[in-house]
């Protein structure tokens, strides 16, 4: 019997098979059940179910060009209605939130380092900072600058690939719930009141002159064209790790200084909102179980422990702030889920005014990254 994964009409089934669980994710949510289920768990369980059954393979290259693809498109098009003074207005404590809970990033792994030994515990605990506060990019530059073995850089990505769908989905539960804002003092979601009632206004007042699926075509070129033209300048310019940065310098810009383009879209939230989907899957698709020893089982303990201890850190961090929960919450996930999954926990939980404040916060994680990962291996080796 042939192996249909390597034939060529396999990236059009994975494709299908991610777009169905999307419609499946869509059609829950608008169900009675969608209040009690977070239907973003299907993008998760769904896909990853299939590939650990081994009806679908972990890794394809169809999942990296979807990824390569999805992010910025998403990006794009989930800012394409973000207003900075809006944003200034009801979320502007955003970053000093993310800073004092970069701090209690590192007291939690200097306090879990105390409790689970792992081999060259200082360096692995240099870069879990990285990754807690910045993203792979930075894990991987961390251990490189400390020459950490190959082996348990492996394990740390590896544990990473599967912790950090279920983080997201932590993440995304808890701003669904009540809890934070009785623990912080706030309730959860107060800091979009008025941003909600002016948003609302403003989209009564801006009637779309293409409406669909003209403006959805209008749409997806411009992602799509804007993720082209600074891959181009990038490849160009030599900063092709940098390029996510200015697909959201490029993203934020363009709507705030030509306001009129709102109306020659439509659906860009929908769309937005699918590629965010599509990146979901292809990250939860490639969880490989089996692929872990018992290195990785450590490494996955250590990481759990880490997340969860600041998890309850944030709880002091946000009554000192007096914020709305959600704002501390998608501050811990900018650090240790990257812009993308900030991105993406915001929109599905409509709080697109939270979108770009959290990319920028993942964004200047990212740029401080290597550097607090380097500075604090230091710190632990004093100490561990």
């Amino acid at each position: 019997m042939p192996n249909i994964w390597a034939e060529p009409i396999a990236p059009f089934i994975l494709i299908c098979i991610f777009l169905a669980t999307i419609a499946l994710t869509t059609y829950v949510d608008r169900q009675p059940i969608g209040k009690y289920f977070p239907s973003v768990l299907l993008v998760l369980i769904v896909p990853g179910a299939l590939a650990n059954l081994d009806l679908i393979p972990s890794q394809a290259p169809i999942y990296d060009q979807i990824a390569y693809l999805a992010v910025p498109m998403g990006v794009a098009l989930l800012l394409l209605r973000a207003d900075l003074k809006e944003i200034i207005f009801s979320s502007g404590i955003m970053l000093p939130v993310f800073i004092l809970a970069g701090v209690a990033s590192v007291v939690s792994i200097l306090l879990v380092g105390q409790l689970i030994h792992l081999q060259q515990s200082e360096t692995v605990s240099a870069a879990m900072t990285a990754l807690f506060i910045g993203s792979v990019i930075n894990v991987v530059a961390t251990a490189q600058a400390l020459q950490m073995d190959d082996t348990l850089l492996a394990a740390v990505l590896a544990a990473n690939a599967i912790i950090a769908p279920f983080y997201l989905a932590v993440i995304f539960l808890l701003m669904g719930s009540t809890l934070p804002g009785k623990l912080m003092g706030r309730k959860a979601g107060s800091s979009r009141v008025e941003v909600d009632a002016d948003q609302r206004k403003a989209d009564e007042a801006v009637v779309p002159d293409f409406r669909r699926p003209l403006g959805t075509l209008v749409a997806v070129c411009y992602a799509i064209g804007l993720f082209i033209l600074v891959e181009i300048g990038c490849a160009w310019a030599g900063l092709q790790n940098y390029s996510i940065m200015i697909v959201t310098v490029f993203a934020i810009a363009i709507p705030n200084l030509f306001k009129g383009i709102k109306r020659y879209v439509d659906g860009d939230r929908e769309i937005g909102m699918m590629a965010m989907y599509m990146f979901v899957s292809v990250t939860a698709v490639q969880v490989n179980l089996a692929d872990l020893g018992t290195q990785g089982l450590l490494v996955i303990g250590f990481i759990v422990a880490g997340l969860a201890l600041n998890l309850l850190f944030l709880i002091p961090i946000g009554r000192l702030f007096k914020a709305d929960p959600h704002i501390v919450l998608l501050a811990s996930l900018a650090g240790y889920g990257g812009p993308t999954s900030t991105a993406a926990v915001a929109a599905m939980q409509k709080r697109e005014d939270l979108v770009t404040p959290g990319i920028l916060c993942a964004l200047f994680g990212v740029i401080i990254g290597n550097f607090v990962g380097v500075l604090s291996y230091q710190l632990f080796a004093a100490l561990l």
